[in-house]
């Protein structure tokens, strides 16, 4: 990852944290540089830097779906923002901007809003993950967040922790101790897909054969087809990728799929036009959605996600199966069931896990 980094900034109020002194052992000298202040109209545009700073406002978030498509009732902690893994249809790069990672020092002060929420809350049952504005693993061998994390969770009676990614650097964490309360999750895509949009991640069956990693390490692990992408040769891609979970995915390990296809604000086509310029995933045609975000014709999406439902459902039978952001109409006709609320998805999404852990 040190490749890919051109400069780390951390602000002077940041030394001496944990986080600050991580950074300070993991990166070279040159490339840090100590400031009370950071001129980002200086930085350097094409390479990207790391900003360590405190942040002033809230970690635990609600996950940002609009009320108009149906929500899970996530809650997201966004400790980091950004990812230098660039995929090109990543909705970050013209929601966050730029090419600046900001890592925050203050990061366990996400703790004691757990405590709070969680105390509030003790007759529920929550999903929590890292992965919102930043890829939840990308960093984490410098970070130790993930770490953090996870010990804490495993003392938690009413969460459990999602780890999502797509990269394969989980060994340092395969022997944190979770008792089943942390799960680990992969974003997957037909190999063409990955190799052309996604340059900077493991393929996908390298995302496969960490799942089993960890599968034999004793955790649960979930799976993300998001964004699904529609190309030339798109049902024997998604295929080939559902035939290697079953070969190498033992279905009483999964506890959750959800299915998502390829969103995204109008003003990300320039930017990928300009960055990506072999890119070919807009070529498509797309509608505006109620939401603002372009997606694909509703008879197309109800196409893919059905095919791809039910080539999943013969190899995961009992595992919940759920949509991100669509219409509570698509998933009566897909699914067969009709969510009255984001609370009755994400108890949907859970069944699985909480059967497990008793």
């Amino acid at each position: 990852m040190r490749k890919f980094i051109d400069k780390i900034f951390i602000k002077r109020d940041s030394l001496g944290s944990n986080l600050a002194e991580s950074l300070l052992s993991f990166f070279s000298k040159d490339k840090i540089e100590i400031a009370d202040d950071i001129d980002l109209s200086k930085l350097d545009k094409s390479k990207w830097n790391i900003i360590c700073e405190k942040w002033e406002g809230d970690f635990l978030k609600d996950c940002p779906c609009t009320p108009i498509y149906r929500g899970c009732n996530y809650k997201v902690l966004n400790l980091i923002h950004n990812c230098y893994l660039s995929c090109s249809y990543c909705i970050l790069q013209s929601y966050l901007g730029g090419k600046i990672i900001r890592l925050f020092s203050n990061y366990r002060d996400v703790f004691n809003e757990l405590d709070d929420f969680l105390n509030k809350n003790s007759d529920k049952f929550f999903r929590f993950g890292t992965g919102e504005l930043s890829d939840s693993l990308f960093l984490d061998r410098v970070t130790g967040i993930s770490k953090e994390l996870m010990e804490y969770f495993s003392k938690c009676e009413n969460s459990v922790l999602e780890l999502k990614s797509k990269t394969v650097d989980i060994d340092h964490l395969l022997d944190v101790k979770h008792n089943g309360r942390t799960v680990f999750a992969w974003s997957l895509n037909p190999l063409s897909i990955s190799k052309s949009e996604e340059k900077l991640s493991p393929e996908p069956y390298l995302r496969i054969k960490a799942a089993k990693r960890a599968i034999d390490k004793g955790f649960f692990v979930g799976f993300h087809f998001d964004p699904i992408i529609y190309y030339e040769d798109w049902e024997d891609g998604y295929i080939d990728i559902i035939l290697k979970l079953k070969e190498m995915i033992d279905p009483e390990k999964v506890v959750w799929i959800s299915l998502g296809s390829l969103r995204f604000m109008p003003d990300l086509i320039d930017f990928v036009a300009e960055e990506y310029p072999d890119s070919k995933i807009f070529y498509s045609e797309f509608i505006t959605g109620l939401d603002g975000k372009m997606r694909y014709f509703l008879p197309l999406r109800k196409k893919m996600y059905r095919f791809i439902h039910a080539h999943l459902k013969e190899i995961f039978s009992d595992v919940p199966i759920y949509f991100c952001m669509e219409s509570d109409n698509l998933w009566e006709d897909i699914i067969g069931f009709r969510p009255k609320s984001d609370e009755e998805v994400g108890d949907y999404v859970l069944g699985k896990i909480r059967r497990k852990l008793g």
